[in-house]
């Protein structure tokens, strides 16, 4: 999936409900320089009254800031390509909101699938049984 397509995914996440930070330590552990900071995001977002799970993983992450997410919260995500303007991070995530950011080497769209959880977006509400 090119930039373009990334970004319009993560634009149409609807709810946030799983954010998972680790790191992916391969030979000498936290000190090695091939340790690399990861973060999983999983979204749901309703396209043609169907809801769809994305996981997408940001990979080689710095700056991260995370503040005022609760279950089924609406974030206005956006992913912006950086490299041009000489940043160390290629991409930056960013809510217009202030209430999730990053900064990351790069970007994978791991799945998209459809998903059992139902939501009303009028309502805000999720509901995991059909």
């Amino acid at each position: 999936m090119d930039y373009l397509e990334m970004k319009g995914l993560i634009r149409r996440l609807d709810y946030i409900f799983d954010i998972h930070f680790y790191t992916e330590m391969p030979y000498q552990g936290l000190h090695d320089p091939e340790t690399t900071p990861i973060v999983d995001l999983k979204g749901l977002f309703l396209e043609e009254n169907k809801t769809y799970e994305a996981h997408i993983r940001f990979i080689g992450v710095e700056g991260l800031y995370i503040d005022r997410l609760w279950h089924g919260n609406s974030p206005t995500l956006d992913l912006i390509d950086r490299e041009e303007e000489g940043w160390e991070q290629k991409y930056e995530l960013d809510d217009v909101e202030g209430d999730i950011r990053l900064y990351c080497d790069e970007v994978e769209v791991i799945s998209v699938k459809e998903s059992e959880i139902l939501i009303e977006k009028e309502k805000g509400i999720i509901d995991t049984e059909r």
